[in-house]
């Protein structure tokens, strides 16, 4: 909320009267502080915590994304009366837990899991991203091309 104030304030129609229309000057900038805040959590997990539970963490971090995902989609196409991509597209945005959420919850509370859940569930917030973007740029593309009935694409023609 801050930042978004001050935002409000420094631009064209704040008192800063500062006047800004580059939209690719404005992407780049909020992707690398996207990026910056996808990281930070991860960034401080220990390798040595997380080496053990490395195949676990991983496997949750793409299959149960992919799972996920796929879940929300069907529920979306049946219940919400989505198309079947519509519906894959929001289980792929909704799919991947919020890093900086469960970091800080577990670093905060000091809660105390057992068997190596805590270094788990740290890995598998902070590297649960990378699917949650191919399967979201994937099925964007795909409901594009198929609203373009393009139909070439794996995909829409599976769908189909």
């Amino acid at each position: 909320m801050l930042f978004l104030g001050v935002g409000i304030l420094a631009g064209s129609e704040g008192v800063g009267g500062i006047y800004f229309d580059d939209s690719q000057t404005a992407q780049s900038l909020g992707t690398l502080a996207l990026t910056l805040i996808l990281f930070s959590g991860g960034m401080d997990t220990r390798w040595q915590s997380t080496k053990p539970v490395l195949w676990r963490g991983i496997t949750l971090s793409t299959l149960g994304v992919f799972i996920t995902a796929m879940l929300v989609g069907i529920f979306a196409t049946y219940v919400l009366n989505f198309s079947l991509l519509e519906g894959l597209l929001l289980g792929a945005i909704v799919s991947s837990t919020d890093a900086a959420a469960v970091f800080s919850i577990l670093r905060a509370r000091n809660i105390g899991l057992k068997n190596n859940l805590r270094p788990t569930l740290e890995l598998e917030s902070g590297s649960n991203d990378p699917m949650a973007y191919f399967l979201t740029i994937s099925f964007t593309f795909c409901l594009l091309t198929q609203r373009q009935a393009c139909g070439n694409c794996c995909l829409c023609s599976f769908y189909r």
